[in-house]
């Protein structure tokens, strides 16, 4: 094969690669609910879709104030699916603690899971950076959903152990009309 032909046929993989990845990320941008999940969901159906994909439940509460939740670990966060009256998903919530000695683990994590959203729905449609609380929140508005990163970079300590100083957290709710 000659050269130029190479090249011509490394440059169309390279495009068509390009397209597969912008048609996947708009899919997910037009999706109507969160990753696997339409909104509306029944929780029966969410669970089963959940387990489907291999992933644990986590109920371990007998309380019924508990019974219109599920709550497992999905890339790497703590997730809770939450259900309205009707047991119809309506919300995610997905969060990460870290502890007081984990300022640079926490502020990785961010970065890591900034660029994983940046990549699924594009630039933020906005930017908030509160320097006083030490809060930085990013919000997407997409056809079907809004989507908060916020990241708590405040070092405090929440319990004598240094608990859950710094947080991640990526909360995901349908757009209502």
């Amino acid at each position: 094969m000659k050269r130029k032909d190479l090249f011509l046929l490394l440059f169309v993989l390279f495009i068509f690669c390009e397209l597969k990845i912008y048609s996947q990320n708009l899919q997910q941008k037009d999706f109507s609910g969160w990753e696997f999940l339409k909104w509306k969901t029944n929780k029966n159906d969410a669970d089963k879709i959940v387990k489907e994909k291999g992933i644990e439940i986590r109920n371990e509460y007998s309380d019924p104030a508990y019974e219109n939740i599920t709550r497992f670990d999905y890339e790497e966060m703590n997730t809770t699916l939450y259900f309205d009256s009707l047991k119809q998903f309506y919300t995610v919530k997905q969060h990460k603690d870290f502890d007081v000695i984990q300022d640079k683990q926490a502020e990785v994590f961010f970065e890591k899971t900034k660029k994983m959203l940046l990549q699924k729905f594009g630039k933020a449609d906005q930017e908030k950076d509160d320097k006083e609380k030490k809060i930085l929140t990013l919000i997407w508005n997409l056809k079907y959903s809004s989507v908060f990163l916020v990241y708590d970079y405040k070092y405090k300590i929440v319990d004598e152990l240094g608990c859950c100083s710094y947080t991640v957290d990526i909360n995901t709710s349908p757009v209502i009309n």
